[in-house]
């Protein structure tokens, strides 16, 4: 891996592969279910829209999903 983007700095990020973007989100939201989405964590764990993209970001990278930074590749 050449660079790791931070868990939460997505906004310059460019993911190029779209099949693969939507396949992480899919697992995410199967993994996740309604249930797991906790704003303020009153049910332990706090699970907001940043930890959602962090998840989705994951499970992008693993699927071999390429992640762009004013074009250099940073995975």
């Amino acid at each position: 891996m050449k660079g790791t983007p931070s868990e939460y700095e997505l906004s310059d990020l460019v993911f190029v592969d779209e099949d693969i973007l939507r396949e992480a989100i899919r697992m995410v939201e199967e993994q996740w279910g309604l249930t797991n989405y906790d704003l303020l964590g009153t049910e332990g764990a706090k699970y907001n829209c940043q930890d959602f993209v962090k998840w989705v970001k994951m499970y992008y990278i693993r699927l071999g999903g390429r992640i762009y930074r004013n074009g250099i590749r940073v995975n």
